[in-house]
């Protein structure tokens, strides 16, 4: 969309399959702003600020890469990977080697020049908790993907201390899109059964499911900024600056 003029447009949703409707009115007004690409034919997504809103880590064609908010002094990391992360305190990037509602892979954590690179375990879509201490991932159970669901796990930032959070009942029942909540007391995540999809919240520990709406969704889930609600977006997520 980068070629379409900041302002307001009118857009209409069409081709839509016959067993689909469109929520809302169709067409409807949407309001652009100002779109810029910083990477060009480096490519690009999945990107996360830094704390301090300064730098951006994101995969680009040439692996893990880092650049300034503006897209000036791209740097690629050497590492491979996806779903990068900023810690907290803006000193580690963490990343996944397998692919939400796919194969499992390492989870790794590295410094954020793509040095000493530190396999913690095993699984994918991996998130910090707000104050660093803890990483919730998923992981498949130990047999054919198709067979066994996917379950949440929360483990000490040094990989030590994993543990099982969630019980998957077993065929097509997956726990995936993670995201905690800016107040470390929630856990945002997507469940798929047996082609049911909703966006749910927990604590922790597994208490205090709360089912926020079927539509599921296909992005990860964003906070709010207050931490009082998620939303689940349909598709990739953008990436807002901290304020």
């Amino acid at each position: 969309m980068s070629d379409v003029p900041a302002g307001e447009h009118r857009l209409e949703l069409t081709g839509v399959a016959a067993q689909c409707s469109v929520s809302g009115p169709n067409p409807r007004l949407v309001t652009v702003t100002q779109l810029v690409d910083l990477t060009g034919s480096a490519g690009g997504c999945c990107g996360d600020w830094s704390p301090d809103g300064s730098r951006i880590v994101f995969e680009g064609a040439a692996g893990i890469s880092v650049m300034n908010e503006r897209g000036s002094g791209l740097v690629s990391l050497g590492v491979s990977g996806g779903n990068p992360q900023w810690s907290p305190d803006g000193k580690k990037i963490l990343l996944t080697q397998g692919r939400t509602f796919s194969t499992d892979g390492p989870i790794q954590v590295m410094n954020v020049d793509g040095s000493d690179v530190t396999t913690l375990t095993t699984g994918r879509g991996a998130d910090w908790s707000p104050d660093g201490a803890r990483i919730v991932f998923e992981r498949t159970g130990p047999w054919v993907f198709d067979i066994c669901g996917a379950n949440i796990y929360v483990m000490a930032a040094d990989g030590s201390q994993v543990r099982k959070v969630t019980n998957s009942r077993g065929i097509f029942d997956y726990y995936g899109r993670l995201a905690w909540s800016p107040d470390g007391r929630r856990i945002a995540y997507r469940r798929h059964r047996f082609g049911n999809d909703g966006l749910y919240a927990m604590n922790p520990d597994d208490s205090g499911n709360e089912l926020i709406t079927s539509m599921g969704g296909s992005g990860r889930p964003l906070w709010s900024p207050d931490g009082s609600a998620p939303s689940s977006p349909w598709s990739a997520t953008t990436t807002t600056r901290p304020s």
